[in-house]
């Protein structure tokens, strides 16, 4: 009669738990680290990776230099494979702020340094900017890797250029390479993705500076393929759902 009652005050204190929300959902996991897209003189686009979100969406937390909360707002899923873009507004030129993500109050991401573009034009002479150029990311994945000596490996010229000082880095194109298993499925495409930036190197640099990309030959295998992925997914479609393109690039090029 005794072990009854337990168990049936364990029953009662379950349901009751399930039905105030006190039993937690698996917290969300990043895909790495946030990054910082196009950064202008008043805002900045944060992108993210995550997946196991609830209802509550996530959010970018932004601090000033003194670690002052200044703002949060929410990001938008931009629909595949978990990726969200989050825009930052209301910032002053000039300044150095932090951003984190959070989700349900809590910080689930790194902390980023985001520094404002000054304003100069017809006060001062232009800004020194420092910007890292590069391309041809090849990261290996061995069970999909061709036989014999593979391309790719050594990856420590990311970090090489994280610890350097920059601004924004610019990826000029072949961002990803696919492998043959990838062609055929949007899925694939999406993998080589996840799987380039999950490589620890990669998210150091992600985390430093600015980013921008002007171009892959993903824009021009995405022409290629077959229609059922076209229908389902365009090039800039993809490039918006992974990173910044062109048009920010060239936005900040120009100011």
């Amino acid at each position: 009669m005794h072990h009854n009652r337990q168990f049936a005050f364990f029953f009662l204190f379950s349901i009751l738990a399930m039905a105030t929300g006190c039993i937690e959902d698996t917290p969300p996991k990043l895909n790495g680290t946030p990054f910082l897209g196009d950064v202008t003189m008043r805002g900045a686009a944060v992108w993210f990776q995550a997946v196991g979100f609830s209802e509550e969406q996530p959010e970018a937390v932004v601090l000033d230099s003194s670690g002052t909360y200044v703002a949060s707002f929410q990001a938008n899923e931009l629909g595949i494979s978990g990726n969200y873009r989050c825009q930052l507004h209301g910032l002053e030129p000039g300044s150095v702020y932090s951003c984190y993500v959070q989700h349900n109050n809590t910080c689930i991401s790194d902390t980023l340094q985001l520094n404002t573009q000054p304003l100069w034009q017809y006060r001062t002479d232009p800004p020194t900017v420092r910007i890292a150029l590069g391309s041809c990311a090849y990261i290996n994945e061995t069970i999909y890797d061709r036989p014999g000596k593979p391309y790719g490996g050594d990856y420590e010229i990311f970090t090489t250029i994280a610890e350097d000082s920059f601004d924004a880095m610019v990826w000029l194109g072949d961002n990803v390479y696919l492998r043959e298993v990838d062609f055929g499925s949007v899925e694939g495409y999406v993998h080589r993705y996840n799987h380039t930036r999950q490589t620890p190197e990669l998210q150091t640099l992600m985390a430093k500076g600015a980013h921008y990309a002007i171009g892959t030959i993903m824009t021009l295998a995405l022409t290629i393929v077959t229609v059922p992925i076209r229908e389902r997914i365009g090039p800039n479609k993809f490039s918006m759902h992974f990173g910044s393109i062109l048009r920010e690039a060239l936005a900040v090029l120009q100011s």
